[in-house]
């Protein structure tokens, strides 16, 4: 089973922003084929462009497509997502969201060397459009506030 499993709902997001972040999975470093999967939860789309973007996807090796015979919400879509992930550890991403290259890398080397951690998260960054990433700064950056004895 694969190492690292990422988990994204998706209902009627945009072939832009899929693309974006498939783009985005597909360049994590550190990652070999195989140490990785990719579970996406299709929360009933309706939309044509979607439904066709997942379709292409859905025979790749690394990745499954799960169907939702009704419309759950964000919340019933990654629950039955989760009943199909059987890698050791899972990382959540949005339909448009783009990882960061070295994400699952960071996040599990920590988990690795930090044996009684069990949830990792991260910071993330704002942005209108993807391009607005490669100018400098690369948008907005947040950090999620955590205790002083966690980080």
């Amino acid at each position: 089973f694969a190492i690292g499993l990422l988990l994204v709902p998706v209902f009627n997001a945009p072939a832009e922003w899929l693309s974006d972040m498939w783009t985005s999975i597909e360049a994590q470093s550190g990652m070999g084929l195989g140490s990785w999967e990719l579970v996406i939860v299709d929360d009933h789309s309706d939309s044509k462009e979607t439904l066709d973007w997942l379709a292409q996807l859905d025979g790749l090796p690394q990745v499954r497509v799960v169907r939702m015979e009704a419309q759950r919400g964000v919340g019933g879509a990654l629950n039955a997502g989760w009943r199909s992930c059987n890698g050791e550890f899972v990382a959540r991403l949005d339909a448009d969201d783009i990882a960061e290259v070295d994400r699952l890398q960071r996040q599990l080397a920590y988990l690795a060397s930090h044996p009684s951690v069990a949830i990792v998260g991260g910071g993330f960054r704002t942005f209108r459009v993807s391009s607005e990433l490669q100018a400098s700064g690369g948008g907005q950056r947040h950090r999620m506030p955590c205790h002083p004895l966690l980080a």
